[in-house]
């Protein structure tokens, strides 16, 4: 299960963020004379493509003003494979010195290292961009407060948006953004309270990913599909919350690794693992190694692993006192819900689980408690529940392929 980008990548990540900063260079711009490198300080409108820029494209020199793209392009000369080991990289917009209140919109910006780069900025809006065909979409790198709104990043060959060292309070929202097959499309590391709203988000390795302790980001909306990988992965952080995102044919739908108090609620999940990496295990919801999490009201149907899954898998440590209610959950391949013996004090409280190709629900973990769970027209069993499992009554199963219906617990009829 790919959760987070690889050793070897994320080594290239650090290494071109601490290269792509230490230079800043060019003149102050004159708008009817703008070219390859000048630097931008006051409102600039550009009129003419800059195409095959050696160098940066634009560089930001002052806070609180608007470059406008005017639908132009800003063209780099190709992405350098060697830029870490040059130590400089090419960036299309270049905030490095951190100016505030800047807005830079409407035009496409391809064929750089880092199509824009905000370092130590806050308070600064990219509206309407689309960064193709870089190393790295948008990069923000230590810096807060700022909207990336109604863009496009799409074919990187890293992520489309990377926030970075404790960028928070940030906003995205309303993107396509897509083919980063290396990496995740969208991802947060080490960033708090940010907003990830209705984008649409397909054909990455991964859709969205949070790592590195990241917390209390709040992912909303967004249309995640055809991500080899996860659609949204929500490891290592606390507080995070995954609310009415539609996750369609992905190799995983929502995975939480080795986190705390992570919300999932009220989101579509759909056919988990009939697209994706032949080493994606099909999982609608899974929670490895997570405590306290919330899985309330999200219908996860048609997948090949289970449709909601609690255990130790990737991380040694159990998972604790999470809470799964509400949901509508079937599996074409096993189980709806399935407790791991691994997991402790499970609560499984109002959900559905009919029509699965193994048992509706499935608890091998002592202690896990059952309150009004309807498992209806499973291959199997409707629920199997291992001795020492709680049985907080009004269970239900009807139509199950074994006549026993429940183990462990009472399940009464339709």
């Amino acid at each position: 299960m790919p959760t987070s980008p690889s050793p070897t990548v994320r080594c290239w990540i650090v290494a071109i963020v601490a290269a792509c900063v230490l230079s800043l260079g060019g003149t102050p711009a004159v708008a009817s004379t703008l070219s390859c490198g000048d630097t931008i300080t006051r409102d600039t409108t550009l009129h003419h493509d800059l195409t095959n820029c050696v160098g940066n494209g634009l560089v930001i020199g002052a806070d609180n003003i608007k470059l406008n793209l005017n639908g132009h392009t800003l063209d780099g000369n190709d992405v350098d494979d060697d830029c870490p080991g040059d130590t400089s990289c090419d960036d299309g917009v270049n905030n490095q010195a951190g100016h505030r209140g800047v807005t830079v919109a409407g035009g496409v910006i391809r064929e750089f290292d880092l199509g824009v780069l905000i370092v130590d900025g806050s308070d600064n809006v990219l509206r309407g961009l689309a960064t193709a065909q870089n190393s790295v979409g948008i990069l923000l790198d230590h810096s807060t407060a700022n909207r990336i709104v109604d863009g496009s990043a799409t074919d990187n060959r890293f992520m489309g948006v990377f926030l970075v060292s404790s960028s928070d309070r940030n906003e995205i929202r309303n993107n396509t953004i897509s083919g980063s097959v290396l990496t995740p499309g969208v991802l947060l590391d080490g960033s708090d309270h940010n907003r990830v709203e209705k984008n649409v988000i397909d054909g990455s390795d991964q859709g969205l990913a949070s790592s590195g302790g990241s917390d209390h980001n709040d992912f909303a909306r967004n249309r995640v599909s055809h991500n080899l990988g996860s659609a949204i992965s929500a490891d290592e952080g606390t507080g995070n919350r995954v609310r009415e995102n539609v996750i369609t044919d992905n190799g995983d739908g929502i995975t939480v690794g080795f986190a705390r108090q992570t919300e999932i609620r009220g989101n579509i999940v759909r056919r988990s693992g009939l697209f994706g990496a032949p080493d994606a295990g099909g999982f609608g919801i899974l929670l490895d190694g997570s405590d306290d999490d919330t899985v309330d009201g999200n219908v996860v149907v048609g997948g090949r692993g289970p449709a909601i899954f609690v255990t130790s898998l990737d991380n040694p440590e159990t998972s604790d006192r999470n809470v799964i209610s509400r949901n509508v959950a079937n599996s074409t391949l096993y189980d709806g819900i399935l407790v791991n013996a691994d997991a402790t004090d499970t609560l499984l409280r109002r959900n559905t689980a009919n029509g699965s190709a193994h048992d509706g629900i499935k608890v091998e973990a002592k202690g896990t408690t059952l309150i009004r769970n309807t498992a209806n027209h499973n291959h199997d069993l409707g629920i199997e529940a291992v001795l020492g499992a709680t049985d907080g009554g009004g269970n239900r199963a009807f139509g199950n392929g074994n006549p026993l219906q429940c183990t462990n617990v009472a399940c009464s009829g339709r």
